[in-house]
């Protein structure tokens, strides 16, 4: 077990971060909230969700087949399965990368002066079509009305986000609020 030092120098147990979730051993327990060492209100599925809702921009990495890092902005919605969806062109960088390993992160938050909230989220991409492009698109549609026009636009595809690990931090109390998800914990009950 591992234990890490936050940026506020406070320790906590990190013995689930692993490169290989599909090893069950080395997965994090569905819920885990922690407080730096105190006892925490978990944050429900429904409260992240309601979170992540409310903000409109990420900032999403990915890595080159050089092993390169790259990140960018984007404008996403979210579904309530936790599905991120966000449109992009199809010659970015984060499109080539995301093909070759759709291995992707993302942080949401952290944007307001005096708002130290944020998410860390680590999930699958892909390139949804069909039922499920369409499924997935009206909910993006309702963030980004305008998204209907730029459908038209040569090359504009839609990458879908399955999660893997999601991390909610709340840094606006004293003790820290720290609550993480894996993808079984985010199931509709």
């Amino acid at each position: 077990m591992e234990r890490t030092a936050d940026r506020r120098g406070s320790t906590f147990e990190n013995d689930f971060y692993t490169s290989n979730p599909s090893d069950a051993r080395l997965r994090p327990p569905s819920l885990i909230s922690f407080s730096l060492g105190l006892t925490a209100r978990a944050m429900e599925p429904k409260s992240l969700l309601q979170f992540l809702r409310q903000r409109r921009l990420a900032v999403q990495s990915s890595v080159s087949a050089l092993n390169h890092a790259q990140a960018a902005v984007v404008g996403f919605a979210v579904s309530e399965a936790f599905e991120i969806i966000f449109d992009t062109l199809d010659s970015t960088r984060k499109v080539a990368n995301l093909r070759a390993n759709p291995r992707i992160a993302l942080v949401i938050g952290g944007l307001d002066a005096g708002d130290e909230r944020t998410v860390q989220y680590e999930g699958i991409a892909d390139e949804p079509s069909g039922g499920e492009l369409e499924r997935l698109t009206e909910i993006y549609y309702q963030v980004y009305p305008d998204g209907r026009t730029r459908r038209s636009w040569p090359g504009l595809i839609y990458i879908r986000v399955q999660p893997i690990w999601i991390r909610y931090s709340d840094y606006n109390h004293d003790p820290p609020q720290i609550t993480e998800f894996d993808a079984q914990a985010l199931l509709p009950a």
